[in-house]
C-alpha cells in the first residue's frame, strides 16, 4: 500500500517488547527496558519521582541518617535556613528556597496599630510575594513582624514612612523584604497622602505669617477636662502666646509651651486648670522683633562705643604670640610670633642667643698644642669646652669669650685655642709664657665672627702644652685648687646684625 501501514490494522495487547520510535530522523526499534531508563533519567520524570522529606528545622535534618532523598526545611526559626537541600560531600547544602510564590499572612490584631504582628501557616523568605490584612488603622510609622521575628520598618513603595491613617482596617497589603526593611508594592492609602499635605501646607502657611510679624490666631473651646491644645505653629516660647478667654487675657502663669510626640512634634498650649465646659477662647501667636541687621560693610567706627570690642571677640592667637603689625605700612593687624619679634624689633647688636659650658676637671692633659709659629690644627691640644648654636640668620655673628686657669709640671708655656664648625685652622688662640714649674697661670681669649649658615655650628676649645708636658686645670699637678669650684668656661652669643 502506497501509504504503508497503518497502527489501526495491529492487534491490541497488553506487553510488549519493543516499542518504535524516531530519533535524528530515522525510525526504529527499542526495547521496552532502554526506554524505561531513558524517561527515568529525564529532568522531569526525576523531579516527579524523586523522594522528598520534610524538617521542621535544619536541626532536626542534620540529625536524620542520611539516605536518598532531597529534604525540605519549612518552619527553621531562622527563615534562612527554610528552602530544599542537597547533599555535598558529608554535608546538607541550601540549594533553593521552597517553592512558594508568594505567602498569606494573618494580622488578628496582636501587636499594635503601629507595631503589626502578622502569622502565616507556611514560612516565609526573603524571595517571596508576602499579602496581609491589616487589623487596624496606623497612627504614625508602621513596624512589622512575622511569625515572631524581629520586627522592621513597613516603608512605602518609594522606602518612605507610612503617614498616619496610610494603612486602614479591613485592607490589603502586598509587600516584599528588601534585606533591611519590608517595602509595600501597594501603596498607602492615598487620603492619608492629601491630609498630610494639607496639614504641612497649613503649618508652612503659620510659619509664614509668623517670619512677616503677622499674628497666628487659633479659636478653641474649652469642655472642662482637657488641658492640652495642639497649636498651628511653633511659637518658639510661652512668653510669644496671649491666651483671651471669654474677652479676658489670661497670666501667662496659667498655660506653658509643650511638645507632644516624636514624629511628628506637635507644639501645645497646656493649661494648668482645663477651660470650663463650653467657653470659648484664642490664642494668638506672633509679633517677632525685628533685630534690623546692618548690611554688610555698613559698621564704621562711628558705630562701635569705645571699648565695645572685647579681647575675646577677636581671633584666636597662639601661645607667646602678640597683636601688632609686621608688614610695612598701615593696615589690619597681625599676628606677631617669637622669631618676628626676634628679627624686626630687637635693634642690632641685641643678643639672640647664648650657650655655655663648663670644665671642673684636674686631669693631666698630654696630647700636645706647640706655642710655635703654626697654625694650631684641630688635631692638636684636647678639646675641653663645647658650645652649640644654630644662628638664626645667615648674616648673624657669634662673640665667644673663654677663661682657662692651668699650669705646667715644668717652666714650659701651654696655650688655648678656639675651633668652629670642625674647620681645621684655628680662629683664634692665646698662650700663658713659662714662669715656674706648677705656675698658675689664667689665660682669655675672646673673638668675633660670622658663620654665615643658619645650621648648628659646634664651637670648641682646645687646650694644651709643648710635646712632653702635661697640662693641669683648675689647679697644678699637685691637684685642683677651690675643692672643684674653680672651672674653665666657654660662652658664646648670637649677636643680631643688619637686614
Amino acid at each position: 500500500m502506497s501509504d504503508g501501514v497503518r497502527s489501526t490494522n495491529f492487534p491490541l495487547v497488553s506487553l510488549v517488547d519493543e516499542l518504535l520510535g524516531n530519533r535524528s530522523g530515522a525510525t526504529g526499534r527499542i526495547a521496552v527496558d532502554n526506554f524505561a531508563s531513558q524517561l527515568l533519567s529525564s529532568g522531569p520524570m526525576q523531579i516527579l519521582t524523586n523522594v522528598s522529606k520534610l524538617f521542621a528545622t535544619f536541626a532536626e535534618l542534620a540529625a536524620a541518617p542520611v539516605g536518598d532523598f532531597t529534604p525540605w526545611v519549612y518552619a527553621d526559626p531562622d527563615p534562612l535556613k527554610n528552602g530544599i537541600y542537597r547533599r555535598v560531600s558529608s554535608a546538607w547544602v541550601w540549594s533553593m528556597p521552597l517553592p512558594y510564590s508568594f505567602v498569606q499572612l494573618h494580622d488578628a490584631g496582636a501587636g499594635t496599630p503601629n507595631a503589626i504582628q502578622l502569622i502565616s501557616l507556611i514560612p516565609t523568605s526573603p524571595v517571596v510575594l508576602r499579602v496581609a490584612n491589616v487589623f487596624e488603622a496606623n497612627t504614625g510609622n508602621v513596624t512589622l513582624s512575622e511569625n515572631g521575628a524581629p520586627a522592621r520598618p513597613l516603608l512605602t513603595n518609594s522606602g518612605n514612612q507610612i503617614a498616619p491613617g496610610g494603612l486602614v482596617a479591613n485592607m490589603l497589603i502586598a509587600y516584599l523584604d528588601d534585606g533591611a526593611n519590608f517595602r509595600l508594592i501597594t501603596d498607602q492609602v492615598s487620603s492619608a497622602i492629601v491630609a498630610e499635605a494639607e496639614a504641612a501646607a497649613l503649618a508652612a502657611a503659620n510659619y509664614a505669617a509668623l517670619a512677616r510679624n503677622d499674628k497666628v490666631v487659633r479659636a478653641y473651646v474649652g469642655n472642662g477636662a482637657t488641658v492640652d491644645f495642639a497649636l498651628p505653629a511653633d511659637p518658639g516660647s510661652a512668653n510669644n502666646i496671649t491666651v483671651n478667654m471669654s474677652g479676658a487675657q489670661q497670666f501667662k502663669s496659667a498655660y506653658s509651651l509643650v511638645y507632644i510626640g516624636t514624629s511628628p512634634v506637635v507644639p501645645t498650649l497646656r493649661f494648668s486648670e482645663a477651660p470650663p465646659n463650653g467657653t470659648p477662647f484664642e490664642a494668638e501667636m506672633g509679633y517677632a522683633v525685628s533685630v534690623g541687621v546692618p548690611s554688610t560693610g555698613s559698621v564704621g567706627a562711628s558705630q562701635l562705643a569705645d571699648n565695645a570690642v572685647t579681647l575675646a571677640k577677636l581671633a584666636d592667637i597662639a601661645t607667646m604670640s602678640l597683636i601688632g603689625r609686621k608688614t610695612a605700612g598701615t593696615g589690619d593687624p597681625e599676628v606677631i610670633g617669637l622669631t618676628d619679634l626676634r628679627d624686626l624689633f630687637l635693634p642690632n647688636g641685641s643678643t639672640v642667643d647664648s650657650g655655655f659650658a663648663s670644665y671642673a676637671a684636674n686631669t693631666a692633659l698630654t696630647v700636645a698644642l706647640p706655642t710655635d709659629d703654626t697654625m694650631p690644627q684641630i688635631t692638636e691640644g684636647t678639646e675641653i669646652l663645647k658650645v652649640t648654636l644654630t644662628p638664626k640668620k645667615t648674616t648673624n655673628k657669634f662673640k665667644a669669650r673663654a677663661i682657662v686657669i692651668g699650669s705646667v709640671n715644668a717652666a714650659d708655656n701651654w696655650g688655648i685655642a678656639l675651633f668652629a664648625a670642625g674647620a681645621a685652622n684655628a680662629l683664634d688662640a692665646k698662650y700663658a709664657p713659662p714662669l715656674t714649674a706648677n705656675f698658675v697661670s689664667v689665660v682669655v681669649l675672646e673673638w668675633e665672627w660670622v658663620p654665615g649658615v643658619t645650621s648648628a655650628v659646634d664651637v670648641t676649645i682646645r687646650a694644651g702644652s709643648n710635646p712632653g708636658r702635661s697640662l693641669y686645670l683648675n689647679g697644678s699637678s699637685a691637684g685642683r685648687i677651690f675643692g672643684g669650684a674653680s672651672h674653665c668656661t666657654l660662652s658664646v652669643k648670637e649677636i643680631k646684625a643688619g637686614p
